[in-house]
């Protein structure tokens, strides 16, 4: 169930990032720091579910 949320949230906070850094509303620095910090808690969890998918295909296979 965790890894099924941090999924989503790896997937949804870089388009929200987009999306509020092409929204007109907020200035371009306030834009440009929202979609930084998007990408910068996305990538950690896309990492840690990489990490994860690698450690979940090599365990328990003997070689």
């Amino acid at each position: 169930m965790t890894v099924i949320v941090l999924k989503v949230v790896a997937i949804i906070l870089p388009i929200l990032g987009l999306v509020v850094f092409l929204s007109r509303k907020l200035e371009i620095h306030q834009r440009l720091f929202v979609f930084i910090l998007a990408v910068v808690f996305s990538v950690p969890i896309g990492f840690g579910l990489y990490l994860w998918f690698v450690l979940m295909l090599f365990d328990g296979h003997p070689q």
